[in-house]
């Protein structure tokens, strides 16, 4: 709730379920029901999350943590998602596209 990325961001009233968040997917299964589950996503291979950021940095840190994290992922979705695409290009026509 403290993101603007958050599905209940500066929502007081009828919040939506955390579940309903495209982050869920990013947070570990382990801590899908914690009370804010999107605080454990894992930043680093060092499994640094906001939660423990939180707990062990300044903002300067955090902000530059959660950036260098954007960046990373950002760059591996655009990747996949082009991987789809050539993927799906060669593959042979079915049946009904004949």
């Amino acid at each position: 709730m403290d993101s603007v990325t958050c599905v209940n961001y500066d929502s007081k009233e009828n919040p939506s379920p955390c579940s309903d968040c495209v982050l869920m997917q990013l947070v570990p299964p382990e801590r899908r029901s914690d009370k804010i589950p999107c605080r454990h996503i894992p930043f680093n291979l060092s499994g640094e999350t906001l939660d423990s950021l939180y707990r062990y940095s300044n903002q300067h840190e955090i902000e530059e943590t959660l950036e260098n994290w954007l960046r990373i992922t950002i760059q591996r979705l655009e990747e996949e998602r082009a991987a789809a695409r050539l993927a799906h290009s060669k593959q042979p026509p079915s049946a009904a596209e004949r």
